[in-house]
């Protein structure tokens, strides 16, 4: 698959935007320009939020803006995931069972309570950021959230088919390289890197919690849960990280 046809396999598959993909599913190529499209969402979020700031001055507002238009935009593909996960994952049961639940489009009463806990958390950690520090901070936490699972998909098989996608090991590795480049060139701060690294290693710890409730292998549901849980994880990450600018 050429780079062009991946990249819009990546909008197709993983955001809203009507881009024209030539895989009938989600392939080792599209999962490793994920980032991209994080590039995407994430920027746009944040300029949106900052745009009505600009405007209206009221936080509730922009923090409102922030979240449904990061929802709207990725199709909450990654937040139907992570719904998903809190129903399988959090059952007494079998990883048998539990790959039963994650195929369910319906949700239960831990998706419900999950997704409550969820938005009260994102809500408070956008609140801890500055509305003119918005289009930085949704850029960056939506990217590196995305970047951190592309390895994933190489690392472990597939829960229900044990394939994998070895290439998504090396594209893993160099958006981590280039997100540590990027980082420190652009913030001139060693936390910036310890950020970047805090999160992969974040993803890694929650891929292996997962895998170990689903008998071994991760799914297209866990990806999405922990894309969504990272990137909350980042925003309440950076304002106390020192790198954003005062």
């Amino acid at each position: 698959m050429s780079v062009l046809r991946a990249i819009a396999a990546a909008f197709s598959y993983f955001s809203i935007f009507p881009v024209r993909s030539f895989a009938s599913a989600p392939n080792g190529a599209a999962i490793g320009w994920l980032p991209l499209v994080g590039v995407v969402i994430g920027g746009a979020a944040g300029v949106l939020a900052a745009f009505v700031f600009s405007y209206g001055h009221e936080i509730a507002w922009v923090i409102v803006v922030a979240v449904v238009v990061s929802v709207v935009l990725s199709g909450a593909i990654h937040i139907d995931g992570y719904l998903d996960c809190c129903d399988a994952l959090l059952m007494t049961t079998t990883p048998a069972r539990r790959l039963e639940v994650l195929r369910d489009p319906r949700h239960g009463s831990y998706a419900l309570v999950g997704m409550m806990l969820l938005t009260i958390v994102w809500l408070a950690a956008l609140a801890g950021i500055a509305p003119a520090q918005y289009p930085a901070s949704l850029l960056f936490a939506a990217v590196t959230a995305r970047a951190s699972i592309v390895s994933l998909a190489g690392q472990y098989p597939h829960a229900r088919n044990d394939s994998r996608f070895e290439a998504c090991r090396w594209y893993g590795a160099i958006w981590f390289v280039v997100l540590l480049g990027l980082a420190f060139a652009l913030t001139r701060a060693w936390q910036s890197l310890v950020v970047v690294i805090a999160a992969f290693l974040f993803a890694q710890v929650l891929a292996l919690v997962f895998s170990r409730r689903l008998g071994g292998g991760l799914t297209g549901d866990t990806y999405g849960a922990i894309i969504t849980v990272t990137e909350v994880a980042l925003l309440i990450a950076l304002p106390w990280s020192g790198v954003l600018p005062k």
